[in-house]
């Protein structure tokens, strides 16, 4: 069980790799920044981490410069948190009570998270 849960985490990486490996190599670390910056500002289906591991393995072959992949990914992440954090604080918990729903964020779901930070 556990090994088919390690082949298919390994197989999905190699496939993840393999199509956004041309793609970091033809747009270089701005797409790796616009990735992991719209992901940890809050879009969670953006590719990210994904890009990071195509930058990651083209590190690793020399195509890339580790030191900037690690700069770019840091400030990125960062940048992303804190944008995300200004945009919460600015429309605040109100605006999440009224259009939380076209989001998934229901009032039990808002509720269960408040509580648990609490």
């Amino acid at each position: 069980m556990v090994l088919d849960i390690i082949q298919f985490v390994q197989s999905d990486l190699a496939d993840a790799v393999r199509v956004l490996s041309p793609i970091v190599r033809a747009y270089g670390l701005p797409i790796v920044f616009i990735g992991i910056f719209v992901e940890s500002a809050g879009m969670v289906l953006a590719p990210g981490e994904t890009l990071l591991i195509a930058a990651g393995f083209l590190a690793s072959k020399g195509t890339l410069n580790p030191i900037a992949v690690l700069i770019v990914s840091l400030v990125a992440t960062i940048l992303g948190w804190f944008i995300a954090y200004f945009i919460g604080s600015w429309l605040g918990i109100s605006w999440l009570r009224r259009h939380g729903r076209w989001i998934g964020v229901t009032p039990n779901r808002l509720q269960k998270t408040h509580a648990f930070l609490e």
